[in-house]
């Protein structure tokens, strides 16, 4: 404060001096003057840190001490020029005075650790950057003020050295704060020192959150699971911090490479790229787009988080694994339907059910259709088709998948001709055409429509009707017979229709009890239709031929079944079969598929 006031006193001391050289006649007035800005620069020094009233009243003074001047008209405009240099001193003063106080309080509240509170104490970084850039703005301000007035006091060749001593001291005194804010941010400066805490705290968050990701995570097609969002949230707060000081480009990114690589990202890394050059069977497919969602999670913040030299290997190997998984997925994805028909030289199923290829493809079909996969195939299909210089439209993914069914359609054309019982081939084709019409409300039978799925639903039926024509019908007519209630049909034929009823019942039953209807709705459908055709012929054909036999051990012998257990040998027709997958039938089935995709060794598990 004393030198603020020693500033004021130059102004009216020099101002004194010149007087007495150029006009001695007015030397009285001149002290007079002098006694009063010196009263009034004490007045000053003591008011800088009281309201702005004080300072409303330090420009009155000013201006009674211009009128006092206004006889003096040699120096009129010198003077003016003068007072109005010191009141901008005074008022740019004052704020770095108050500056540089809020800078010292900041710079106490830094000497904490950041863990304790990290969202204040980055406030308080953040408030020190802006009173420190503050500081040194004022200070430039009442820099060049001052030096205006040194300048005008050296060009009227003041001799007391005194006072130009002292307006060179508050220049000095000004530089030094206007330096504060270089300081601070140099290494061991108190704003430097805060910036290291951030550091030090983001390594302590990372390495405490932090675990290698875990490989069967990827492996049984899961994400791996992210740092909490409250732990994302702080790093992102140092970093933005950081990043602010350009700090991110120097040793915080090369601390950074160090907690990423011994997190195992690399090792990560490489597990991805394993998949990548694995084998190519349709579960590779979705590993590679889970594999790519991490990914595409980590773009945004990918170049920010691992910029630098520091992080080269890890650019590297993570670039060198986008192009190996984006590869990889589309080379399957074009090869869906070539890979169907691959399979086309196989034998259906022997029980008339639905191939595994059929059921699997159309599972897959759905999982490649739902929000888990089908935005990133989406992606994965725009860059590559990028690379080579080549436009992506939507119908992209669609039209292969439909391609995808259609060859399924065609194998099964193929298949239901392999059948050498025609009977059989109407349950393959009933069982196969449910299976497409049930995909209703799914994601790959909202895509196929709704003309697609009504076509197989008549398909079903038209299979189910043959079926039932051709399988029983025949059956039906041994017990049928327009002349059954003839006068002429004795005992003995009513038995001989009734024992041919039974083996061919039998021999029917015995055929078909290991065919599979797999639909359950279907299977009790075409059950109900056969106990309804059959069973109340049968019971009225068991009356008659009671009425028509007088011994009852010659229809105890004859009659096999009651119309009851007829009924139930029905229903327990078409139960599908548990498979043994360790089974020599299966192995057997598995390895023909495998010989027919040599290439592709496309994977059929259920």
């Amino acid at each position: 404060m004393a030198n603020l006031s020693n500033h004021f006193e130059i102004k009216t001391l020099d101002c004194q001096y010149l007087f007495e050289m150029e006009e001695k006649h007015n030397l009285d007035a001149a002290r007079k003057c002098l006694h009063a800005s010196l009263e009034t620069s004490s007045a000053i020094a003591s008011a800088l840190d009281e309201s702005g009233s004080r300072l409303e009243l330090l420009h009155h003074r000013c201006q009674s001490l211009q009128a006092s001047f206004r006889p003096i008209s040699v120096q009129k405009c010198s003077l003016v020029d003068v007072a109005n240099g010191i009141d901008s001193v005074l008022c740019s003063a004052a704020a770095v005075l108050k500056v540089f106080e809020f800078v010292q309080q900041l710079e106490n509240s830094l000497l904490t650790d950041p863990g304790s509170d990290l969202c204040s104490y980055v406030s308080d970084a953040k408030k020190l950057e802006e009173a420190l850039k503050l500081l040194t703005d004022n200070c430039t301000l009442a820099i060049g003020w001052l030096q205006g007035v040194l300048d005008f006091l050296q060009d009227k060749a003041i001799t007391n050295e005194l006072y130009l001593f002292q307006v060179k001291k508050s220049l000095r005194i000004l530089r030094e704060l206007q330096a504060v804010e270089e300081g601070a941010r140099v290494d061991g400066g108190f704003l430097s020192s805060a910036l290291d805490k951030l550091e030090t705290e983001f390594q302590r968050l990372l390495m405490a959150n932090s675990m290698p990701i875990p490989l069967v995570s990827l492996g049984s097609h899961t994400t791996a699971q992210a740092l909490p969002g409250s732990v994302m949230g702080k790093l992102q707060t140092i970093i933005d911090r950081l990043n602010a000081n350009s700090r991110l480009d120097k040793s915080s990114t090369e601390c950074f490479a160090k907690i990423a690589i011994k997190s195992g990202i690399l090792s990560l890394i490489r597990f991805g790229r394993d998949v990548s050059e694995s084998r190519n069977d349709p579960y590779k497919l979705l590993n590679l787009l889970n594999i790519f969602s991490v990914l595409d999670d980590l773009r945004l913040k990918f170049n920010q988080l691992f910029g630098g030299k520091a992080c080269e290997e890890i650019r590297i190997a993570t670039k060198d694994l986008v192009n190996k998984v984006v590869n990889g997925a589309c080379e399957i994805f074009w090869q869906l339907p070539a890979q169907v028909k691959l399979q086309r030289p196989s034998s259906p199923p022997r029980d008339g059910g639905v191939p595994r290829l059929v059921s699997f493809v159309t599972d897959y079909c759905n999982q490649l259709l739902n929000d888990a996969y089908l935005p990133h195939l989406k992606k994965v299909l725009e860059i590559h088709l990028s690379w080579r210089n080549e436009t992506y439209e939507e119908s992209i993914v669609f039209t292969q998948i439909y391609d995808t069914i259609k060859e399924v359609a065609v194998n099964l054309d193929s298949w239901s001709k392999a059948y050498e019982d025609i009977t059989l081939s109407y349950i393959f084709m009933m069982n196969n055409h449910c299976l497409f019409y049930n995909l209703r409300g799914t994601m790959l039978g909202d895509m196929m429509g709704d003309t697609w799925l009504g076509a197989h639903e008549q398909y079903k039926d038209y299979y189910s009707a043959l079926y039932l024509r051709n399988s029983w019908g025949k059956l039906l007519s041994i017990i049928v017979q327009r002349d059954l209630l003839s006068s002429s049909l004795t005992s003995q034929d009513l038995e001989k229709r009734l024992h041919a009823f039974n083996l061919a019942f039998d021999e029917r039953y015995k055929k078909e009890s290991s065919w599979t209807i797999c639909d359950e709705a279907l299977r009790k459908n075409i059950c109900r239709h056969l106990v309804e055709c059959i069973v109340p012929i049968y019971k009225a054909y068991v009356k008659n031929y009671n009425l028509s036999t007088e011994n009852e051990g010659m229809v105890t012998k004859h009659i096999k079944y009651t119309a009851e257990t007829l009924e139930n040998k029905i229903w327990s027709m078409f139960q599908p079969k548990l498979k043994k997958h360790g089974s020599a039938k299966y192995a057997d089935w598995t390895s023909k598929i495998k010989r027919v995709s040599k290439n592709f060794r496309f994977t059929l598990a259920a």
